[in-house]
């Protein structure tokens, strides 16, 4: 086991911010939010990486091997399961499609979301820089409505909406919207 001493480490709630990482040992591997500007309820592990422009509501957890980037707004009482992935466009052509997670929602470890992918109809697969890179690939929003669960290492596909309290399974590939059952 290496030590690193406090000074050298760091953690971003903002590509533009670097802030020391104050009073973190091995007993307490969460974080307040507030050293990331959310409030003070929020908790972050660690060893989550956040990059781009987060917002987080009261009372949210984020777990550890997270990883945010780019647009993403995630409301009040949520939890962000271990190894989640959430990519919202940072980065790239595609920066305005960014990720909504709505208030009470749940996404269990291992869960990857995804505002853009590769458009496998252009003929364009390998190699690609500039115009080339913009046709293709596709990018959209994605909102994950409140009350939805998403179970252990489900993807989501750019584009896709889940509507209040849908419950997606395990394993799935969600590529098209699903609607509420009430």
């Amino acid at each position: 086991l290496t030590l690193v001493p406090r000074e050298t480490l760091t953690v971003s709630a903002n590509r533009s911010t670097m802030r020391p990482m104050d009073a973190v040992t091995q007993s307490q591997p969460y974080l307040r939010g507030s050293l990331f500007g959310w409030p003070d309820s929020v908790r972050v592990h660690r060893l989550a990486n956040i990059a781009g422009q987060c917002e987080v509501g009261e009372h949210t957890r984020i777990d550890a091997f997270v990883t945010i980037t780019g647009r993403v707004r995630i409301g009040k009482n949520c939890h962000i399961g271990t190894s989640v992935s959430i990519f919202g466009g940072f980065g790239s052509v595609h920066d305005d499609a960014g990720v909504v997670i709505g208030d009470g929602v749940a996404l269990s470890p291992g869960v990857k979301v995804f505002t853009e992918t590769t458009d496998l109809e252009s003929g364009l697969i390998t190699g690609h820089v500039g115009a080339e890179l913009e046709r293709a690939s596709y990018g959209a929003p994605v909102v994950i409505d409140r009350y939805a669960s998403v179970g252990a290492n489900s993807v989501i596909l750019p584009g896709v909406h889940i509507y209040p309290g849908v419950q997606v399974g395990a394993l799935s590939l969600v590529r098209e919207s699903l609607a509420s059952g009430f």
